[in-house]
């Protein structure tokens, strides 16, 4: 049976924690343009996740980003490099919410995720000081993760980049997985996904 999938952050903490690497909102009392912004990032993702596009990647999270300096370019534009960096802490945050952990280098009965296949398709620029907003989907076809990621302006609901990666599961001996682990399976399935 299909369940609504987890979100990686709260509505108040999208709204108020400046990006993905705060644990918990900065101010326990939202101002009225806090509130006002999540209002509108919760209109905008249910606007987006209603697009017909979405409708085979059961697994989806979201994760909001401001683009740093160090994400852009000489002109103040968003660079390729970035958006890799973001894809990937993308899908690591989608895996992580429905309970499948990457594993330490340590960790001898573990799995990685390489990126097997990855195209980009760049819509309109992401500049310096912009909100963006990562929409990630996941499918499974046999031992395949095929994840869907496209880039928002929250200001404007236009797509800055379009992204489809191939993603492979390798134990830490680096053997390909030519059926998914039990573990994931279980994990993932319990989500409406099917292998």
């Amino acid at each position: 049976m299909y369940k609504q999938p987890l979100p990686f952050f709260s509505p108040d903490e999208s709204a108020t924690s400046g990006g993905v690497f705060s644990a918990s909102p900065i101010s326990t009392s939202p101002t009225p343009d806090q509130s006002a912004s999540a209002d509108h990032l919760q209109s905008l993702l249910r606007e987006l996740w209603a697009e017909d596009n979405w409708l085979d990647y059961p697994l989806r999270g979201s994760l909001n980003l401001d683009v740093q300096v160090f994400d852009t370019d000489c002109f103040g534009v968003m660079w390729h490099g970035a958006y890799t960096k973001w894809l990937e802490m993308g899908r690591v945050r989608l895996l992580e919410a429905y309970g499948v952990k990457l594993s330490r280098p340590d960790e001898p009965e573990g799995y990685v995720y390489p990126v097997a296949e990855q195209r980009f398709v760049f819509k309109r620029p992401a500049r310096y000081g912009d909100t963006l907003l990562l929409l990630s989907g996941l499918r499974l076809a046999g031992h395949k993760l095929f994840f869907r990621q496209c880039f928002y302006n929250v200001q404007s609901g236009k797509s800055t980049l379009e992204s489809e990666t191939l993603n492979l599961v390798v134990d830490m001996q680096w053997r390909l997985q030519r059926r998914l682990p039990k573990e994931i399976i279980e994990k993932l399935a319990v989500y409406g996904t099917s292998t």
